[in-house]
């Protein structure tokens, strides 16, 4: 009967991505009002953004696949085209949530029309393509901010003050005083610097960028314009995006997905005071291809779930969906060691965070082997208490118990967590990282850097060999440093590389930081972890170096244990 559930659940998962990708993620009948009739609040999307003016500072809220509002970008792009207005807008869009250019309704539309947007504020590009094209065309100047410090920097402005100091990304490529170090410039058009080296600190100054519209994703609304977000799996900024625009005396639309006679106190998250427009839409997204009234029940905050189930659904998503990359057998390999190492390094009740690419793979390795319920994961897009989702679905949580906000959970992050793993493109001989850039792909660092600015203990996860070019991703020189492994061991802290043939310990080697190997896959020799290493290694002598268990590699009877 298990199995008969869990196939069900499968296949009525994949029905909904298959209509949703066919017909459900074009937004139609823009010009059509959801909303209850004679109330002034609640339009139409067309009529919502007849509202926006040239060069406003839009602020949208969300992380992947989720927290997007497509009716309303749709509105934007339909009415431009119309009559050229709005334009020039600056968006300020924190976290990743573009649709890597397959056009499904996140605000990445809005850069495929030239003139439209004039600026481009992120912390991870990767999955903006549009936006990406078009800077490099010189339509529009793409600015990079790392997701945490842009995220703090958003609830600052809520309360009046437009700058932020920190030390988040000293010695990384967000520096403008070190080698390679861009700051905030990205693309041809990149003119104005957004970000100083303030002896020692990274000072940021948005004043002249203040935000005056906010477009934020809710569940649902009353005639009060008090909104709920109880199906949402994350908030992003959404309160700190709608305070700060109201304090700059702006305008705040939500996108919800259905209207309700009266909203109990306790629901009630965005009061309809700091509303000024609501747009009722039945198609309004939980997340890619659920909507706000038919949700992925595992994702909604604190309903009861079945994980194992959750996690099969999420990885059949996945592989349909093809909008994140289908993960190998060696992938689970990589994935098996890094959540082992975290088990030899870590106690019950640790804090940490599992971040994008391969270590989503790793919370689901954690719960399989038996130990998630002993550690307190937090997402920085805001859930925790649950098992971070994969691919589209990545920034939520199937499980949650909780949901923070995202600027508060950085701000947790950078105050001090016990582990951190997080995902590498490049490890170079000194143990500096780059996940920020790919070859010529602009990538960004998202909350990496906040991450592991907190962390006390690092696990970077690696494929050690490029599927797309075969060449080694172990280099002498990262191409853009995104972590500083001088840094790192400046703060006392541990910091482990697990590849798919060795695990590697950042360690101060004759006046140099350079890598260790400390663990080696069943079958590997020393001599291999030699030869694959296009430098010489802090330790070269690799005898007695002890094997990871045959379980790593054969996925059976993995168990796992944490200290008490």
């Amino acid at each position: 009967m298990k199995l008969i559930g869990d196939w069900i659940a499968i296949a009525a998962a994949i029905g909904r991505l298959l209509y949703w990708k066919l017909w459900g993620h074009v937004p139609r009948h823009l010009e059509r009002n959801y909303g209850p009739k004679g109330n002034p609040k609640f339009m139409s999307a067309v009529n919502a953004v007849r509202h926006i003016v040239p060069g406003d500072v839009v602020v949208v809220c969300g992380l992947g696949a989720t927290g997007w509002c497509p009716a309303v970008f749709k509105a934007i792009t339909v009415l431009y085209k119309r009559t050229g207005i709005p334009n020039q807008l600056t968006v300020f869009a924190i976290a990743g949530q573009g649709d890597r250019g397959n056009d499904l309704g996140s605000v990445d539309c809005l850069a495929k029309y030239p003139g439209l947007v004039k600026e481009f504020f992120t912390g991870h590009m990767e999955t903006f393509r549009y936006t990406i094209k078009a800077a490099w065309r010189g339509d529009l100047e793409l600015v990079c901010m790392p997701q945490g410090t842009f995220a703090r920097g958003l609830a600052l402005a809520a309360c009046g003050c437009h700058s932020i100091v920190t030390k988040v990304g000293i010695g990384t490529f967000a520096d403008p005083a070190v080698k390679n170090g861009k700051g905030t410039k990205v693309g041809p058009l990149a003119s104005q610097q957004w970000v100083v080296n303030d002896g020692g600190q990274l000072r940021y100054d948005l004043s002249k960028r203040k935000p005056t519209v906010a477009v934020v994703v809710g569940t649902c609304a009353d005639p009060d314009g008090n909104v709920s977000l109880k199906r949402c799996p994350l908030r992003g900024e959404a309160s700190a995006a709608v305070l700060a625009v109201k304090k700059n005396g702006g305008l705040v639309i939500f996108q919800v997905g259905y209207f309700v006679d009266k909203l109990p106190e306790a629901e009630i998250d965005i009061a309809g005071s700091d509303i000024d427009i609501i747009v009722v839409r039945p198609d309004t997204p939980q997340t890619f291809c659920f909507t706000q009234r038919h949700p992925l029940w595992s994702l909604v905050p604190g309903a009861k779930v079945n994980l194992e189930r959750a996690l099969k659904v999420d990885a059949w998503l996945n592989r349909i969906a093809k909008l994140t990359p289908t993960r190998t057998k060696e992938d689970q390999q990589v994935a098996r060691a890094g959540a082992w190492l975290l088990s030899q390094l870590v106690k019950v009740g640790a804090v940490g965070n599992v971040g994008v690419g391969l270590p989503e793979l790793v919370a689901a390795w954690l719960k399989r082997a038996g130990v998630m319920a002993g550690l307190n994961i937090k997402v920085e897009s805001g859930p925790s208490g649950g098992v971070a989702a994969q691919g589209p679905l990545f920034g939520c949580m199937h499980g949650a118990t909780k949901v923070q906000e995202s600027p508060e959970v950085f701000a947790e992050f950078e105050a001090g967590i016990d582990f951190a793993v997080l995902g590498a493109a490049q490890i170079g001989a000194n143990g500096d990282v780059n996940s920020s850039m790919r070859g010529k792909d602009l990538v960004g660092p998202g909350g990496m850097q906040s991450i592991a600015y907190g962390a006390r203990k690092i696990i970077f996860l690696m494929r050690a060999t490029d599927k797309r070019t075969g060449d080694s991703r172990f280099v002498s020189e990262v191409d853009e440093v995104t972590f500083s492994a001088e840094q790192a061991l400046a703060a006392g802290k541990e910091v482990y590389y697990v590849t798919d043939f060795a695990v590697f310990k950042l360690v101060q080697d004759i006046g140099r930081s350079g890598l260790k190997p400390i663990y080696r896959m069943p079958g590997c020799s020393g001599g291999e972890i030699m030869n694959r290493m296009p430098f010489i290694l802090a330790t070269p002598d690799s005898k007695g170096i002890d094997y990871l268990p045959e379980s790593v590699v054969a996925g059976e009877n993995f168990l796992l244990e944490l200290a008490e």
